[in-house]
């Protein structure tokens, strides 16, 4: 059915996004997160969403990829969900999982650090001065 309506030319703006709509739903029942993310960046990038929904597509996006093992690309979709001012904390342990899983330590743990609260975060640690600047002893 996608793709008889996909073959009808002169489609509306409308009817494309719909039909990607459709075809992204199809891919997520069908388990290809490649088409999942194809459709609907073609979703997002209509317009015709609100903030709400694009943020919605997006995390779902980010979590398709995670439940694929695609960690670089869960982190690019969930990054790309934060920085559209998406903040449900399930996303920053979606990122910090990832790049865990992915074998990126560093940035896990900088990830894990962020997810502290301010109170909680370790200090910044300050360069020691050298003994040579220290007053001699007498």
């Amino acid at each position: 059915m996608i793709g008889e309506a996909d073959a009808i030319p002169n489609k509306t703006p409308y009817e494309s996004f719909i039909l990607e709509r459709m075809r992204g739903a199809a891919a997520a029942g069908a388990g290809d997160v490649e088409a999942v993310a194809k459709a609907f960046d073609a979703v997002i990038a209509s317009g015709k969403l609100g903030n709400d929904e694009q943020l919605k597509t997006m995390q779902a996006v980010a979590g398709s990829y995670y439940r694929a093992k695609d960690y670089s690309k869960a982190i690019n979709w969930a990054q790309r969900y934060q920085k559209a001012g998406g903040a449900d904390a399930s996303v920053n342990v979606l990122v910090l999982q990832s790049y865990y899983l992915n074998g990126d330590y560093a940035n896990a743990a900088h990830e894990r650090r962020l997810s502290l609260p301010p109170t909680r975060r370790p200090a910044e640690r300050r360069p020691r001065s050298s003994c040579s600047s220290w007053p001699a002893a007498t």
